[in-house]
């Protein structure tokens, strides 16, 4: 069907994969997608697969930006330099960078840039940018801040999340705080969190930012580029300060956080809201939109309940 349309099929990788018998019977005219986002993905050894069995693949790391409210800046380099040193190894046919928007995509759009920049420069010229000066090349090249800012915020931001100690895969502890508000702390992906992590995490975002208004991007979105910043930190605060409280609380639940502590939440995360519905309608379709704000909308009635 495809073919007969002058197309040519495309299909994500992973599943043929658990049968690696079967991989030889693919269709030459297919291409496979080799999709993988942590830093560890093991990219050679299942590109060696499709190469030694002559189906054309293309590898497909990502951004890191989904499910981690200011991005995974250490976890995308790693993996996008990773997926293009085992593209050139086995003559992958290209090198697609994705970004996804899991779960209501909270990440302002921003945040993926330094992976698009980064995952463009390593699939283009590995040797050459593997060690590239990532916050200078996204000044020059996709910010164009003369002030040489958004970029460090940017790169620096992604890692913020960290400073916690817990860095589950596919998601940033702070974005799950939040998504999640009533999943036990101690247990799973939020086990090993610590109130001074968190204060860690909150007091890098502090200094991170406060650099921000000194910005001057040269793009005619130059204000709302430090707005989506500011929104990230914003964002990633308010998860630390969630971790805080809960902690800190007899019973470990957003139910048993002190009233008083219950309203400065609800108060912060009632101004986030707002800037977050103008930073989206700013930039993007009002389709997502009810349904992105619903998932903060349920944290923040937890809150006042």
């Amino acid at each position: 069907l495809v073919r007969e349309r002058g197309r040519r099929m495309q299909f994500w990788g992973d599943i043929v994969l658990e049968h690696p018998e079967l991989i030889g019977e693919l269709p030459r005219d297919a291409v496979a997608l080799n999709w993988g986002y942590e830093a560890d993905h093991p990219f050679d050894a299942e590109g060696a697969r499709f190469a030694a069995a002559g189906v054309p693949y293309q590898v497909c790391p990502g951004t890191s930006a989904w499910l981690s409210l200011a991005g995974r800046t250490g976890n995308a380099i790693a993996n996008l330099a990773s997926a293009a040193a085992a593209a050139g190894r086995h003559r992958a046919a290209g090198m697609l960078v994705t970004d996804w928007g899991d779960l209501g995509h909270w990440q302002p759009y921003p945040v993926s840039t330094l992976g698009l920049a980064y995952g463009a420069a390593v699939a283009w010229g590995l040797p050459a940018n593997r060690d590239l000066d990532v916050p200078r090349a996204l000044d020059l090249q996709a910010f164009r801040d003369g002030a040489g800012v958004l970029g460090h915020v940017a790169h620096d931001l992604g890692d913020v999340h960290r400073e916690t100690g817990v860095t589950p895969k596919n998601a940033s502890v702070l974005a799950l705080l939040m998504l999640f508000p009533e999943r036990a702390l101690g247990e799973g992906r939020l086990s090993g969190l610590t109130v001074e992590g968190l204060e860690r995490a909150s007091a890098r975002a502090d200094e991170v930012t406060a650099p921000l208004t000194l910005s001057r991007p040269d793009r005619d979105d130059g204000a709302l580029l430090k707005d989506e910043f500011a929104l990230a930190a914003d964002l990633v605060r308010h998860g630390c300060a969630l971790g805080i409280a809960r902690l800190t609380a007899p019973g470990g639940t957003v139910g048993s956080i002190a009233a008083a502590r219950k309203r400065a939440l609800a108060d912060d995360l009632g101004r986030i809201l707002d800037d977050y519905r103008r930073i989206w309608r700013a930039r993007n379709r009002e389709g997502g939109l009810a349904a992105s704000a619903a998932r903060l909308e349920t944290l923040l009635a937890l809150y006042r309940s």
